[in-house]
């Protein structure tokens, strides 16, 4: 399956690379991205068109700008639960509280 790209899609590259064709892709260079398959990207560089895998590219939001973060890498973080003790949580009884709780392990 492969897409052509919509209009301008600039692309930073984030790791250098040198494919097949030739053409030196050097981390921070944009680059104009012209047709996006399943592992590979066409791309056009100083007027030549090369081949790169889809991983040497991060989307950029537009020319001149910082490039957006790709959300297929960021992971966000798990929220911490408010109760962090590693001391399970057993309800307290106001029955006799002189008696040492123990709790009792769930499955």
């Amino acid at each position: 399956m492969s897409t052509v790209a919509s209009e301008i899609d600039l692309f930073e590259v984030i790791a250098n690379y040198t494919g097949e064709s030739g053409i030196p892709l050097t981390k921070g260079d944009v680059v104009k991205v012209i047709k996006k398959e399943i592992v590979w990207f066409t791309f056009e560089k100083d007027g030549k068109t090369g081949k790169a895998p889809k991983g040497k590219f991060r989307k950029c939001s537009q020319a001149g700008q910082a490039p957006i973060q790709n959300n297929s890498t960021f992971q966000p973080k798990m929220p911490l639960s408010s109760n962090s003790t590693s001391q399970p949580n057993t309800p307290l009884s106001s029955n006799n509280t002189s008696q040492p709780k123990i709790p009792v392990p769930s499955n």
